[in-house]
Order: C-alpha cells, then sequence, then structure tokens
C-alpha cells in the first residue's frame, strides 16, 4: 500500500509529524518532504533545529506523520519505527527545495496564504528520519476518518 500512496506522500502535501517523550508529552513539527524507499520504509525530512523533535526521536523511535493535501483535505496518517537517522545529503537537499516548492504552489494556488507568509514557515535546514511504516490509515475528513488502509503493524 505504500508505493501507491507514494506520489501523493511525495507531492507538497502539508506534512505534520508527532512524536512524545519517555513521560507520553506530544510534540508536533512540520515536515519538509517525504520518499518511499520500498514498501514498508520512508526517508523523511525534518527540522534539523528541533531538539524535543530528535530527543524523542533518539530515545523511543516513534512517530505518526500525518499527510493532507491543502486543496481536497484528502490524509493518510503513517505511523512508524525510526531505522536510522542518518546525516543531510546533497539529494536530501534537493527533495527538500522541490517539496518546498510543490508546497508553496499548491498553498497559493488555493489563495490560502500568500507565498511571502507561506515562506515564514520553512525551517533553516532539514535532516533526514528513515523509519519502517508499521500502519497506514485514512484520515481525510468524513465517515471513513481513521480506517486502516494497509501494511500491519508487526
Amino acid at each position: 500500500m505504500l508505493d501507491e500512496i507514494a506520489p501523493f506522500v511525495e507531492g507538497g502535501v502539508a506534512m505534520l509529524a508527532g512524536t512524545a517523550d519517555s513521560h507520553h508529552v506530544p510534540d508536533a513539527v512540520r515536515g519538509w518532504g517525504a520518499t518511499v524507499i520500498d514498501g514498508r520504509s520512508m526517508r523523511l525530512l525534518l527540522p534539523a533545529l528541533s531538539p524535543v523533535l530528535w530527543a524523542n526521536l533518539e530515545s523511543n523511535g516513534r512517530i505518526a506523520v500525518c499527510f493532507t493535501d491543502v486543496a481536497t483535505y484528502r490524509s493518510v496518517q503513517v505511523k512508524a519505527a525510526v531505522t536510522s537517522l542518518p546525516p543531510a545529503t546533497d539529494l536530501d537537499n534537493l527533495q527538500w527545495r522541490r517539496y518546498t516548492e510543490q508546497f508553496l504552489l499548491a498553498v497559493e494556488s488555493g489563495s490560502m496564504v500568500p507565498r511571502s507568509m507561506a515562506m515564514r514557515l520553512l525551517p533553516s535546514a532539514v535532516r533526514p528520519a528513515v523509519v519502517e511504516v508499521k500502519a497506514l490509515f485514512d484520515q481525510t475528513p468524513g465517515p471513513a476518518a481513521g480506517r486502516s488502509i494497509g501494511v500491519d503493524a508487526r
């Protein structure tokens, strides 16, 4: 199923990544790009200067990411476990720029906010987290929200 939603999650959709610390205190940050590696794994681009996020990922390795089309509100949630936290590569930075441009165009075309305002959301740098997807859910508002759409937890 992950391969089937790859074009969606790799596009200019809004990304919100949630983690929690060992006391279950939540934290959420915007994501800045995703690449489906195979049917079970993804490479997520997250704000490099987000100490709570990285501490949470290093301590328990769990993350949930919601991908939402800003025009239609189609949403998919991924629940995953971190398999590695590598340094950013030149390819990651290219992906970040491509994703950012697609996201800004989507926001701008929907007349939600001017590009100059949306640009304020951009982090100064991104860092990847490679994850193994454990579960996928349809989170599009409506009667099917919360429905499992694939990948059983192991």
